[in-house]
């Protein structure tokens, strides 16, 4: 089986997004997403894209103090991979944390491939709805945000809703943008403009 570093990836995080969305084993979905996102940062980098979490943050961060960062988002990742005898023997894992690693994977494959996947789109999708506030919306966008969040309240309401609207609108995910999220249709979605 011969593969890619980009075909890798996707596995790793459209497997994540899967388990994600049927609520399946955080500690699984965290060490498949920070795999594909680690893969992500390397080909984004060497691609001129960047990495919200491995860049963009890194900006605000004192001279010195890096190392202390990379290990406050690494704290989860390297207790599930290591076995490591300087590491402490439990840890209080927050599963939230998968949510925001995800984004920022699923926009690296975005930025590096162009192409948003069903998973990957379902996930950030999901993520922007049920967390508006967290990116820069038109007051338009914020109000059908509104509107989605009363049809699909929760994971399995969107994924079901969203399905059909990806299954009918399939090719619109090789030439939509990334401020296109949602397109209108008999689903009840809408454009939703955001950046990243």
């Amino acid at each position: 089986m011969e593969l890619t570093k980009i075909a890798v990836a996707r596995s790793q995080l459209e497997t994540a997004c899967s388990l994600y969305f049927d609520d399946g084993d955080p500690v699984s979905i965290h060490t498949l997403v920070c795999a594909s996102h680690e893969i992500l940062a390397q080909l984004a980098k060497e691609n001129g894209a960047t990495s919200l979490l491995r860049d963009e943050f890194r900006k605000d961060i004192r001279p010195g103090k890096e190392k202390m960062f990379l290990d406050m988002l690494n704290k989860s990742r390297n207790f599930f991979k290591h076995a490591n005898q300087n590491l402490p023997k439990i840890h209080n894992f927050n599963p939230e944390e998968n949510e925001i690693i995800m984004l920022d994977a699923c926009a690296m494959y975005f930025k590096i491939t162009g192409e948003e996947p069903f998973w990957i789109w379902a996930c950030r999708g999901w993520i922007t709805l049920k967390e508006p506030g967290m990116f820069i919306l038109k007051e338009e966008d914020r109000q059908r945000i509104v509107d989605l969040q009363s049809i699909c309240s929760t994971k399995k309401s969107f994924i079901k809703t969203f399905s059909n609207f990806f299954q009918k609108n399939k090719s619109i995910s090789k030439t939509r943008t990334l401020t296109s999220d949602f397109l209108v249709d008999d689903t009840g979605f809408e454009p939703v403009t955001f950046r990243m």
